[in-house]
């Protein structure tokens, strides 16, 4: 399948992952939140990148199915990407010139719970005027209230797993 076709709206990657794992359905697809406890994380090979290498996310969420790879909406790299090729190009070529404030950590979570618990309601994306920073999805909201913060937060043990770059890679 093509990134054409998968629903996607710009800056809302929870969304568009949530989306595109209930399409796909599958038994043992994982949800990769990239998170980091500074909330920073370097990436290159992002289609947001315009005039540099990497740019740098609050937080980024990629799907993984072990039989076809890395489905990131966002990324340069082939779609869907073999996973140690996509962590290479989006953390490993560049990640040595970077202070570890940067550092990317994935919590690892199985898309059926994904699906199951998660919910949005996009006040993250209000601005102090509670007007949108980018334009909201066309879709309905997802569950009631929002547990996003509980994803993106890297001190937060009880949803899924966290491993460092190497440990992901290693798993």
């Amino acid at each position: 399948m093509a990134k054409s076709d998968y629903q996607y709206q710009a800056f809302y990657c929870e969304e568009n992952i949530w989306q595109l794992a209930k399409q796909r359905n599958e038994s043992d697809g994982e949800v990769w939140f990239i998170i980091n406890p500074q909330q920073s994380v370097a990436m290159a090979m992002q289609q947001a990148a315009t005039d540099q290498a990497f740019l740098v996310w609050d937080y980024h969420v990629v799907y993984y199915s072990p039989t076809e790879g890395i489905f990131d909406l966002d990324t340069l790299c082939d779609f869907p990407c073999e996973p140690q090729e996509y962590l290479q190009a989006s953390f490993l070529d560049f990640s040595p010139s970077l202070d570890e404030e940067y550092a990317p950590y994935f919590r690892v979570i199985a898309a059926k719970d994904y699906l199951a618990e998660f919910s949005s309601d996009r006040t993250h994306m209000l601005d102090k005027q509670g007007k949108y920073s980018a334009t909201p999805p066309p879709w309905s909201l997802i569950g009631k209230g929002s547990n996003l913060s509980a994803y993106r937060d890297f001190h937060d043990k009880q949803i899924g797993d966290i491993f460092s770059l190497v440990q992901l890679m290693e798993r």
